[in-house]
């Protein structure tokens, strides 16, 4: 039974049918909701062994609720854990042993997450969150396996790839519907125009990350507040170098849309 506390999803199948999370991950949000909110952020903050640790399908759904409650706070906060959680994830499945350029692509891949929330947040009509509140390790490989095989085709050779999701619920991404997060161009107009989009997507990954951290997902450049998710924080650098890196982002988009206007 579908708990009143947790609204329904949105995406449907081919038939009409909507999806449904699994009857535990329903409950576990719905038990979640009922937290203090600095409890629900201390447990999806807590560590892989711990037994109060939130579920990642329940931390994307209390992120994307608290952004359509406008908590940006709160939705600050628990994206970030879940990036760091994403990026500990990373850090054994995409190893510089295996993969060339290990760094960038794990910078892709969680770049590509987080504008994920972007475009949720923006109006997603394909509703594409939705398949990580179902099933997160295998929507989340799904990503991975994209940008792999996007940066096997670039360098004209395969990459190997790892063998499995992640530590928890080891689905079979081939199950979920091909790239979880594609950019067709239709979908591009909730994030202020084709143009716009097509000239983020061609920056450097490091000046992409503080665009889209600072100009649309609305984190603070830094901050007093050690709690507080930062892009500083987020990118692992000063935030000097994050206001260099946002300067010259500016001006690649003024020249490639021809306009004196930043985004």
């Amino acid at each position: 039974m579908v708990s009143p506390l947790v609204p329904p999803l949105e995406k449907v199948t081919a038939g009409g049918q909507r999806y449904r999370r699994p009857a535990d991950i329903e409950s576990a949000i719905a038990a979640a909701l009922e937290l203090d909110p600095a409890i629900r952020l201390a447990r999806a903050s807590a560590d892989p062994a711990a037994t109060e640790r939130l579920a990642s399908e329940v931390v994307v759904h209390l992120i994307r609720r608290a952004y359509r409650q406008g908590d940006l706070e709160t939705h600050g906060a628990l994206l970030g854990a879940l990036l760091r959680r994403c990026s500990a994830a990373l850090d054994h499945s995409v190893r510089g042993d295996r993969f060339p350029d290990a760094e960038e692509i794990r910078s892709e891949i969680l770049s590509r997450f987080a504008e994920g929330f972007a475009v949720d947040a923006a109006g997603d009509p394909q509703h594409r969150l939705d398949f990580f509140e179902i099933r997160f390790n295998a929507a989340f490989a799904r990503l991975r396996l994209d940008v792999t095989r996007s940066e096997a085709r670039r360098r004209r050779h395969l990459v190997p790839l790892p063998e499995g999701a992640s530590a928890q619920n080891d689905d079979d991404p081939r199950s979920l519907p091909p790239k979880v997060f594609s950019r067709p161009a239709n979908q591009e107009k909730q994030l202020r125009g084709v143009e716009l989009r097509r000239a983020i997507d061609a920056l450097p990954p490091d000046e992409r990350d503080v665009i889209i951290l600072s100009r649309i997902l609305g984190y603070p450049i830094e901050s007093d507040d050690p709690s507080k998710m930062t892009v500083a924080k987020h990118c692992g650098v000063s935030p000097r170098t994050v206001r260099n890196r946002l300067t010259r982002a500016l001006a690649k988009l003024a020249r490639t849309l021809d306009t004196g206007d930043s985004p």
